[in-house]
């Protein structure tokens, strides 16, 4: 005879069978109807429960107003109504998308501060994380999502303003060179610092033990590569800033073809740098990726970095055709077309060379002298033809494209810079939120938020962009070159004037010097006697202000100044036209007093707490140790 064994979980039983399977085995929406024929029509429980297939005794319940006609399912009702979670799920996605989202935690507080308000908690009972978890399924439209980081300034400078006019000046210039069907003349050059010291990727260890451990080379210097490519997906062999004095060659070992590179103290890029790289460089390349002409230059798009902008590149630029285009400031992260498409791959696919390199080598790690040929291996996977394209196709560049930005950047600075050139909001401003709103009104055409909202986060919205005191608008040098050609004519006058107006304005900083502590003996010390040798203490050094002008001498200085014993002036011969404050040393021989210049005016260049001081004029030793 055979024994059959029932598999866990297995219902064997038809009577459990049935239950398990009938439980819940009916729509919503037939249960919401046969609710509103009961309403309706007045019919009878029964007849509403047979026609909809709906349990009568679930009916009923709602019927009599024992159970929520919204509830979808079992057990104590949700802390707040729908109309009051819908407001608070518009909040947090308001909030998420200015760029101040809340945490975990601060969804629950910020839930429990309303639900306070509204008199369904008291502060001693707060909200816990279990409703945290009920309030993200009743609300799948909420996830929780790690944010990407947003400078400051990138968030108010990303405005649908600047970006629009950036297009319509960049638009201008393809019509006026016939650009639009040249995507081999149309480059982008960028700049990204290398660390030998890599972020590790994500590695595969054993689940039971702790966090895993990647061995990196430890703190290192920066290199600077420069990239450059082209809207037909042609690019520029790399170009390497290493830190240092003198340029080695073998710092370019395992290199691309046609890599090359030079030092800076820092290892970054700057005006010398940039130069040599578009002069010796980048115009090598340019002969074989396309011709210029007067009438059909080079467009290059750059960012408006203050090394990248000076007279003697704009006239070079010109000089070779080329048309140089800034791009607006503080917008690389949305129109840069190397950082949309390029230098992410490019930064992941380095750390993961350098995490095998460091494998590889695991005694000797990333020197100087290994990391052209890492970076080189991932500037050509990176830098691809089709990375290229694609990039210029993301920064709405070639085709020419100005809605490829997605109108959700352009919400933060609209909130810190509150604009009000155009108050009414767009279509896609705000993501749409549930199609019922409070009081049963539906949601605006524009996606926006209702009209009645609570007073808690219309306060905290509303906050954002608010100024105690608004500051005073500063002319700079990016104000005069965002989002422009610098080459055209009428920028290029424009910084002109800014440079040499910035050479005429002299600094309202005042000059800082530094205080030295210098020996002297107090006030109550003054009249030392024989049988008690005074004390030396520390005094901040004597300072004089900077001559207003070149013909300024000592003898402005007020008469009734200390001056020193020897040479009778306030500043010793040797500081007098360069260093305006000195150290001073008082005489401590009985009854002396006098004042003399440290180092200067003397052979003592420093005094120490126990030491003796006597000036020159008592022809004995300056300095005296404390035991004679």
């Amino acid at each position: 005879m055979w024994k059959v064994k029932a598999l866990p979980n297995m219902c064997t039983s038809p009577l459990l069978q049935s239950r398990t399977t009938s439980y819940r085995n009916y729509s919503p929406t037939a249960l919401s109807k046969a609710f509103c024929l009961m309403i309706d029509e007045n019919g009878s429980v029964g007849g509403a429960a047979r026609r909809y297939g709906v349990p009568e005794s679930t009916l009923r319940d709602r019927v009599l107003g024992k159970v929520d006609p919204e509830a979808t399912r079992s057990g104590p009702a949700p802390v707040f109504s729908l109309e009051e979670e819908n407001n608070l799920v518009d909040h947090l996605k308001k909030m998420a998308l200015l760029g101040y989202g809340y945490s975990r935690a601060e969804v629950i507080d910020t839930a429990t501060i309303y639900a306070v308000s509204l008199n369904k908690r008291d502060e001693d009972h707060p909200l816990s994380l279990k409703w945290f978890r009920n309030f993200m399924t009743r609300w799948p439209e909420l996830s929780v999502k790690k944010p990407r980081s947003l400078d400051l300034y990138r968030a108010k400078a990303t405005s649908e303003e600047v970006v629009m006019a950036y297009f319509a000046k960049l638009d201008e210039m393809l019509t006026k060179y016939k650009l639009k069907d040249a995507p081999e003349r149309i480059f982008n050059v960028d700049e990204k610092g290398l660390k030998q010291n890599h972020s590790p990727p994500f590695i595969v260890g054993s689940s039971s033990s702790s966090t895993p451990l990647a061995v990196t080379s430890g703190r290192g210097m920066t290199v600077t590569i420069i990239g450059a490519g082209n809207a037909l997906g042609q690019q520029v062999p790399p170009y390497f800033v290493f830190p240092g004095q003198r340029m080695r060659q073998e710092l370019l070992n395992g290199c691309l073809p046609g890599t090359d590179g030079t030092v800076s103290e820092s290892g970054w890029s700057n005006t010398a740098v940039f130069m040599t790289y578009l002069s010796t460089h980048f115009l090598k390349y340019m002969y074989v990726t396309a011709s210029r002409t007067e009438d059909e230059p080079i467009l290059l798009l750059y960012d408006g970095h203050r090394s990248h902008i000076n007279l003697p590149l704009i006239d070079w630029a010109r000089d070779q055709h080329i048309l140089l285009f800034v791009l607006p400031a503080h917008t690389s992260h949305v129109l840069q077309p190397l950082d949309l498409a390029c230098f992410g791959p490019f930064e992941k696919i380095y750390n993961s060379l350098c995490h095998r390199q460091m494998r590889a080598n695991s005694t000797t790690g990333i020197d100087r002298y290994s990391v052209c040929e890492i970076a080189c291996n991932a500037y050509t996977k990176a830098l691809s033809p089709e990375n290229l394209r694609s990039s210029f196709k993301k920064g709405g560049i070639y085709p020419l494209n100005s809605g490829v930005v997605d109108r959700a950047m352009y919400a933060p600075a609209r909130a810190l810079n509150k604009c009000t050139s155009n108050p009414a909001t767009k279509e896609g401003d705000f993501p749409q939120v549930s199609e019922v709103g409070p009081q049963g009104d539906h949601s605006s055409a524009d996606g926006g938020l209702h009209d009645v909202r609570p007073d808690l986060f219309k306060e905290r919205e509303d906050s954002i962009g608010q100024r105690k005191k608004v500051p005073k608008k500063r002319r700079c040098l990016s104000s005069v070159v965002s989002g422009k050609p610098i080459t055209e004519e009428v920028c290029r006058n424009k910084i002109a004037a800014y440079q040499a107006e910035s050479k005429k304005t002299p600094t309202s900083r005042p000059l800082k010097t530094k205080a030295k502590k210098v020996h002297t003996i107090s006030s109550q010390q003054s009249q030392p006697g024989p049988s008690s040798p005074p004390a030396l203490q520390h005094i901040i050094a004597s300072t004089r202000a900077p001559p207003s002008s070149d013909n300024d001498s000592a003898s402005d200085i007020d008469d009734t100044a200390d001056k020193c014993c020897v040479c009778r002036r306030v500043r010793p011969i040797e500081l007098a036209e360069s260093i305006y404050f000195t150290s001073w040393g008082q005489c401590m021989f009985e009854n002396c007093m006098h004042w003399t210049h440290i180092k200067y005016c003397c052979s003592v260049t420093r005094l120490r707490a126990k030491d003796t001081f006597y000036c020159p004029c008592h022809g004995l030793p300056c300095l005296q140790p404390a035991d004679q």
